[in-house]
């Protein structure tokens, strides 16, 4: 039986199956070399895109990597007017932007959010893992202003600036920490929440 062939045999609304599926058949499913037709590259896609929504679950974010690299390169294969083209080019970019926020890396990830807002402005989806994102990357600047609350307090100690200025700068710096961690609380629990109720 090929492996078309058993593709049309996987239940793939089952984890099981379609892990079973996919790491019976590795050897197929990474030497893709010599496959030109448009149908079996685009099935081929299908496949590792499904498989990698199962290492996302899983959060075995490593092994994933070097699966989106197969996918970019039979996207290249895969004609642009192919009917599934930008599906799959929107799903690959999404699942990657996951990936890369779940990792911490908000810098690699907010490019294909970004991207993905312009593609689908309505999808949902999009939109939370945008925002999600988008408050990763202003995490530095939160951090900034702890730092800064942090020189100004030892600088007040150091130095007794609060003689100088006629106020108390460490009280100042307090509270400028203390409105950044509410800030930054806030923020993250609105956008974990919103990104929950989904």
């Amino acid at each position: 039986m090929t492996v078309l062939e058993q593709a049309d045999n996987v239940n793939w609304n089952d984890y099981h199956s379609v892990v079973k599926f996919y790491e019976s058949n590795r050897i197929y499913m990474d030497n893709f070399e010599n496959v030109s037709n448009q149908e079996e590259i685009s099935l081929l896609i299908d496949y590792k895109l499904f498989y990698c929504m199962i290492l996302l679950d899983r959060t075995e974010y490593d092994k994933m990597t070097p699966i989106f690299e197969h996918i970019s390169l039979l996207l290249r294969k895969l004609e642009p007017t192919h009917i599934k083209f930008n599906d799959s080019s929107n799903q690959l970019m999404f699942v990657r932007g996951i990936v890369l926020s779940n990792k911490k890396k908000y810098k690699d990830a907010y490019p294909f959010f970004s991207e993905l807002i312009k593609i689908n402005p309505h999808n949902h989806s999009y939109k939370l893992w945008y925002d999600y994102t988008k408050l990763g990357l202003y995490n530095w600047i939160f951090n900034g202003v702890y730092s800064a609350a942090a020189i100004l307090m030892v600088s007040d100690i150091i130095f007794s600036l609060d003689k100088v200025v006629n106020f108390n700068v460490g009280n100042v710096a307090i509270v400028i920490a203390a409105i950044a961690w509410a800030s930054q609380y806030g923020l993250g629990k609105y956008y974990k929440n919103k990104k929950n109720a989904k």
